[in-house]
């Protein structure tokens, strides 16, 4: 939804009458507490809290941190886009990279005018937003139990007087550099895109999250980029001079197979592993009744997990 601000001062939308009365009412609606999780501890909400401390912007605006909310304490960062996850989703894929940056002063740069459509919304957050070149303020919002990103452009010479809303669902991952962020539109019917955060090192999250992923793309059908991450290059390439190629690899975890192995891993992943004295080498005990290997074994080499199960 675009909101722009007219010659008069008055704050007009490009969307039909209902949904501009909509977000200012349903704007009040808070995060169901079943879609709530708690992942950030005590000293960690205190912090938050004091950096975004909730203080009228002069406009009625204020921020009013949620400890409890997971975009609003994820957003925060560098996010580009994913391709393999936006197939799958059967979106297009974003083009942009996006970079979100905590300001609470923006608001004070809102034009009164959309600011009286905004400030019986609860806002969570809000800073600068990065979008390839450009920078826009931004704030995040709930709007019909959905968190929603608000950015401004330029309009008529005001740098804040027209806004666009975005749905954004934030998908917490064992460890930070895996997080997922899914963009939408202003509507419940558009697809959402894809991004993962720029610093997300393939290979080189915590044995824990490197399983999970693991798990991920065997389960989804993606055994070549399964292949390609975490079988260890030297390996890799013996198994190639001996003429195998990475998609009949692939193929060896795809039908019956894989779904054992899934499953199986589904189930070892419950537990920590077994680390070695130098923690470079993290093992799982699997169920082996169904021909399963007894174990499976990740392995640190040069900062990256491998699988060295033979």
């Amino acid at each position: 939804m675009a909101w722009r601000v007219s010659p008069r001062g008055n704050a007009t939308g490009r969307g039909c009458r209902a949904d501009r009365e909509a977000l200012a009412v349903e704007g009040r609606a808070q995060f169901d507490p079943a879609m709530q999780r708690v992942f950030v501890g005590g000293l960690a909400a205190v912090l938050f809290s004091s950096v975004l401390s909730a203080q009228d912007a002069g406009n009625g605006l204020q921020v009013k941190p949620e400890p409890q909310c997971v975009v609003a304490n994820g957003l925060l960062g560098t996010w580009l886009p994913d391709a393999s996850l936006a197939q799958r989703l059967g979106s297009k894929a974003a083009a942009e990279r996006l970079e979100f940056r905590a300001d609470a002063g923006v608001l004070a740069k809102i034009p009164a005018a959309i600011a009286g459509k905004l400030k019986d919304q609860p806002i969570l957050l809000a800073g600068m937003l990065r979008k390839g070149e450009a920078e826009h303020v931004f704030l995040l919002t709930v709007r019909s139990g959905n968190p929603t990103v608000v950015w401004f452009r330029e309009r008529d010479g005001d740098p804040c007087g027209d806004a666009e809303s975005w749905n954004v669902m934030l998908v917490r991952a064992a460890a930070k550099p895996a997080d997922l962020l899914f963009v939408g539109g202003d509507h419940d019917s558009q697809a959402f895109a894809a991004h993962a955060r720029a610093d997300q090192p393939k290979g080189q999250l915590e044995p824990e999250a490197a399983l999970n992923e693991i798990i991920t793309l065997i389960s989804s059908g993606r055994g070549k980029q399964f292949v390609e991450t975490y079988c260890e290059p030297a390996e890799l390439a013996k198994m190639v001079e001996r003429g195998r190629t990475i998609e009949s690899l692939a193929a060896r975890f795809n039908g019956e197979r894989g779904q054992q192995l899934v499953a199986g891993l589904t189930v070892a992943a419950k537990q920590p592993p077994t680390l070695s004295e130098d923690g470079n080498t993290a093992t799982w005990q699997l169920d082996d009744s169904g021909g399963l290997p007894k174990t499976f074994r990740l392995q640190r080499i040069d900062g990256r997990w491998y699988l060295v199960n033979r």
